[in-house]
């Protein structure tokens, strides 16, 4: 099965090291080398985080994941 960016949307972004990045909301295709946009919502302030596509080791979908 092939998964597509948009497929992405919604999983948890997560270190090889088990961190976590937080929940893809975007992907930005603007470019040549697509990014996709992670938020990490925190209790004092809220974190974006912009990782290129090519990063990706792992994509879970049965554990809503995706590791980087």
């Amino acid at each position: 099965m092939e998964i597509s960016y948009t497929d992405l949307i919604g999983l948890e972004a997560i270190t090889v090291d088990n961190k976590n990045l937080g929940k893809v909301i975007a992907i930005d295709e603007t470019k040549q080398n697509h990014y996709f946009i992670a938020l990490k919502k925190g209790l004092l302030k809220d974190e974006e985080f912009r990782i290129p596509a090519t990063s990706i080791t792992n994509i879970s979908i049965n554990e809503s994941k995706l590791t980087i």
